[in-house]
This record gives structure tokens, sequence and C-alpha cells, in this order.
């Protein structure tokens, strides 16, 4: 069976970290993903919420290729409206899943998942709530992120891991803490400066990764995330999708291998 491998569409957006406004047609380019041999994309939440309505329109045609939804609300921060809006659009588009983060302050950590707790029942029993465990943030350690999600109430929630991020002790220690409840992954991977660089740029690292992950059943989608030329002068949608479909090749080839040594 192929793993599923998607295209974040933030790693297409030059606005990502600034205005955060849209300057792409997310359906253009989920239709080009899908044609290059992705298998659907992770949707950010401002390609489709702050969108025309004809791009509105396509992208709820096109809900076959819509994975996951990319949300940077947070629960403690997000209204009730804005959070019913976000159910409502991952319901029009069919998501398997929902991204979202916890906030930075550990003195709020009760507080978040009280939220957490109030969130959740806006979304229906199919759609996966997945934990991006972000650093800087207070799941930002496996231990700190599995006390938090243990909480009664939270324990089916999965989460998002990075595995070329971080070494493969750590990598350890998200699987020895969350097991099966690693839900997807998200693929970016950096120098010791902390640039995007390729993935075939360090496919040691890579390797060993993936086959930690695979030993230990792990066999769930992944995401492109972000992409060599990011925040660069070569941060234009075209470089940035060129680039994305290099990762996901050589990605696609390392799974593969994984997966018959498996």
């Amino acid at each position: 069976m192929q793993t599923p491998i998607y295209l974040g569409t933030i790693a297409l957006e030059p606005n990502r970290w600034s205005t955060r406004v849209p300057s792409i047609d997310a359906s253009v380019w989920t239709d080009r993903a899908t044609g290059s041999g992705f298998d659907g994309v992770e949707l950010w939440e401002p390609h489709f919420r702050d969108a025309d309505a004809d791009v509105q329109a396509r992208m709820r045609e096109r809900r076959d290729a819509v994975a996951i939804f990319n949300t940077y609300l947070l629960p403690e921060n997000g209204t009730d409206e804005a959070w019913a809006q976000c159910a409502d659009t991952c319901q029009q588009l069919e998501v398997q899943a929902v991204k979202f983060n916890f906030g930075r302050d550990r003195e709020r950590s009760a507080e978040y998942v009280s939220a957490l707790r109030r969130v959740q029942r806006f979304f229906s029993p199919e759609i996966q709530l997945l934990c991006e465990c972000h650093p800087g943030t207070v799941a930002e350690q496996p231990e700190d992120a599995l006390a938090l999600l243990s909480e009664p109430g939270l324990e089916h929630m999965q989460i998002i891991c990075h595995p070329f991020l971080i070494g493969e002790a750590k990598l350890e220690r998200w699987i020895s803490c969350f097991g099966s409840r690693i839900g997807h992954v998200h693929v970016q991977v950096r120098n010791e400066n902390r640039e995007i660089i390729r993935v075939k740029d360090r496919m040691d690292h890579v390797r060993r990764q993936i086959s930690l992950l695979s030993q230990h059943g792990y066999a769930g989608s992944w995401t492109v995330e972000f992409v060599y030329g990011t925040s660069g002068a070569d941060d234009v949608p075209e470089l940035l999708f060129q680039r994305a479909c290099e990762d996901r090749s050589v990605l696609a080839s390392v799974l593969d291998v994984a997966g018959n040594e498996g």
C-alpha cells in the first residue's frame, strides 16, 4: 500500500509568516499537486477562509484531495464562533483531520486542556484532532505533551511528529510516549544553521528517522510542510512547488524501501 504524501499549501505561500493574507489560489495548486504525484493537500486555513467564493467552491469540488485542515487557531484564544466556522469548513471539505497547536505559557496548561475539551465538541467524531507538538509550545517535549493529552476526554487525540528536526534519541521518546497515537508526520529538513534545505541534502538522517518510525510500526501519512527557498529570494510559489515535488519524490523512494524492509 502506498504511503500517503500530501503537500502543505502553506509551503507555497510567501505570506505565511507575515501578513498571512493568501496570495495563491489553493485550488490551482491542489490540482497541480495531485497531478504531480501528491496524494492530496494539507490545506492552510487562510487559503480557504480568506479566499473568494469561486476558490472556495472549487476547493469543495476537490474535497477528495483535501486530507488535513491546518488551523493556527489556538484552543485558548479562538472564539467559539471561529472554531465553529473551522469545524464547518472541515465538514464541508470532508477532511480526515485538523491540525492545531497549544500555546506557550506553561502556567496556563490547565486552561489549555480545558479549552481543548471545549473546542473538540465542535467537530464530528470522524475528524481526528492532531496536536502539532510545536517547538516553543507547552507540548514541545514528548513527556509534557503526553501529560496534556492524557487528560480525561483527550486520550483519543493524536499528534504530529517532526522527525527530521530532531535526533534519534528524541524520536525514540516520541515513539515511547505516543506509539500508535502518532497520527501524522510533517516534513521539513534543516541544516546546522536552522535553514530549510532539501530532503536529499540530509539523506542519512532522513533514512535513519524513517527506518526508526517504520520499525515501530508507523505507516501513516506525511506532509511536505516547508521546502528549500522558504523566506529567501526563491520564496516564489512556482520554485517552491518544484522543490516540494523533488522532496516528495525522494521521500517516497525512502518510504518505499523502509516499507519493503518492514
